[in-house]
């Protein structure tokens, strides 16, 4: 820091000796001091660097409304990975704070850097189903399938894997449906088509995809669990439940949705200490939702609600949350390794 002190005092100090010399500030704890050298400087020679080392170190502090401050006096004139990565951490705090439609305007300025595009894309198709904007979402899909030279049929499974993963089942049915006379003999097109009619509750139809599948795909464990799910979850037929499950328990008895499943069945049909057994052990790898779902209704049904109650229902709209206040820690050490090196 002493060698620096004099340097960085130059009437046009080194943009270089001055970005070592906050980050020798920052290393050592001195944000404030870093603050003050910087506010000083305002209105140097450069005024550019100044603003995003400020806008570092509000952000830092936590106060993101003095980075946006500092961030967006910033004059961009080139997309370069450091300006890119700018865009980033503006278009992360905007998210984090709710404001979608600047989160989006300064995602769709990350047009380079491969990396930051592919993270800038996810969350731009986060924020255009936040506002429904389905019109938006289908050309960023395609955009997405173009660059990996994604056929008809792949694209198609492409979007419509999107909806489903979004619980969007009627976009993913419409999409599927449009081309089924097409792509009805492909054995991903078909599981895709019975997965989708299964969780509109076209029941009937579901079953027989899932029969055809099956057919078509005899070592698939996926085709013979996802029917008893069916079975088990729209149907009484809880006997047929049990003979698809078992047939994908003996193939894969290790796999968290299997198990599920089976322990499901079990759980219909009464027997709820193998119930827990199959659906704790599922549980334990692998907390999704339904998973956490059955287990608290296994233990209800057993009168232990003193468990039931420790049972954790991950909330999706939490984890989104807890995403997007990552995503703006992730894009700040981005930005301080781009800015400072650190």
């Amino acid at each position: 820091l002493c060698l620096f002190e004099p340097l960085v005092h130059e009437a046009k100090p080194d943009i270089y000796i001055q970005n070592i010399y906050i980050s020798a500030l920052i290393l050592n704890d001195k944000n404030d001091q870093a603050q003050k050298y910087l506010l000083s400087q305002l209105n140097g020679s450069n005024r550019h660097n100044v603003l995003i080392d400020l806008g570092i170190i509000a952000a830092k502090n936590n106060d993101y409304t003095s980075a946006l401050n500092y961030f967006n006096q910033v004059e961009i004139t080139n997309n370069t990975i450091n300006d890119e990565a700018l865009y980033l951490l503006k278009a992360a705090i905007y998210d984090s704070n709710g404001q979608i439609d600047l989160a989006i305007e300064n995602y769709k300025k990350i047009t380079h850097s491969q990396y930051l595009v592919e993270v800038a894309d996810i969350m731009l198709l986060n924020n255009y189903l936040a506002k429904k904007d389905y019109t938006n979402i289908d050309k960023l899909l395609s955009k997405l399938a173009a660059h990996d030279n994604l056929d008809e049929m792949h694209t198609i499974l492409f979007k419509s894997s999107y909806y489903l993963d979004q619980a969007q089942f009627e976009m993913a049915y419409h999409l599927l449906n449009s081309k089924w006379y097409k792509y009805s003999s492909n054995s991903d097109y078909l599981y895709q088509y019975a997965t989708v009619n299964s969780l509109l509750h076209k029941t009937k139809t579901a079953i027989e995809l899932y029969k055809k599948y099956i057919k078509l795909m005899p070592n698939n464990t996926y085709g013979y669990n996802d029917l008893a799910y069916l079975y088990v979850t729209q149907t009484k037929d809880y006997k047929l439940a049990k003979k698809y499950a078992e047939i994908a328990y003996n193939i894969s008895p290790n796999d968290s949705f299997i198990q599920d499943t089976m322990g499901l069945v079990y759980y219909k049909l009464g027997d709820y200490n193998r119930a827990l057994q199959l659906i704790k052990t599922s549980y334990t790898t692998n907390p999704d939702p339904d998973v956490a779902k059955h287990l608290k209704d296994v233990y209800i049904a057993m009168k232990r609600n003193n468990l039931a109650d420790q049972v954790v229902l991950v909330n999706k709209q939490e984890v989104q949350t807890k995403l997007k206040q990552q995503l703006v820690q992730k894009s700040l050490m981005l930005l301080i390794y781009m800015q400072l090196g650190l």
